[in-house]
């Protein structure tokens, strides 16, 4: 258990590890009006979390237009990342402003599954060939 733990509705401001926490957990709960609410995608809820977080950390970098500020977060996100040798300041603000825009991908359509051994998967729904057609 990664011990995180968010008891205000609404927008929350993440310190560094809160952050890690919510990107990294792969078992997610959230409280609706008094009701648990299980999310049991795994490591597809992860990866929506963290293409979440992503889209709000480029969002908020995109809005800063102090070019201290800019530079600040950028140094901080160099630090955090690795990233290639070739790459500035200015690579790391378009790619801020390419998150800030991102839409969420064409998703594959799939169909929950529990095997007979008890383990969940996900099996290509109607309509995946369509998708997967693009990337053939």
């Amino acid at each position: 258990s990664l011990g995180l733990r968010l008891d205000n509705a609404g927008p929350v401001e993440l310190d560094g590890a809160t952050a890690l926490a919510y990107v990294r957990t792969r078992k997610w709960t959230e409280i609706i009006d008094g009701v648990e609410h299980f999310d049991g995608t795994g490591d597809l809820g992860r990866t929506q979390r963290q293409q979440a977080f992503l889209s709000a950390l480029g969002s908020k970098v995109g809005e800063m237009r102090n070019p201290f500020a800019l530079n600040e977060a950028a140094s901080g996100i160099a630090d955090a990342v690795r990233i290639d040798g070739e790459a500035g300041v200015g690579d790391l603000y378009r790619f801020a402003q390419m998150l800030r825009s991102a839409q969420p991908a064409t998703q594959v359509p799939v169909v929950g599954h529990v095997t007979g051994g008890g383990a969940h998967v996900l099996l290509l729904g109607d309509g995946a060939d369509e998708v997967l057609a693009l990337f053939r």
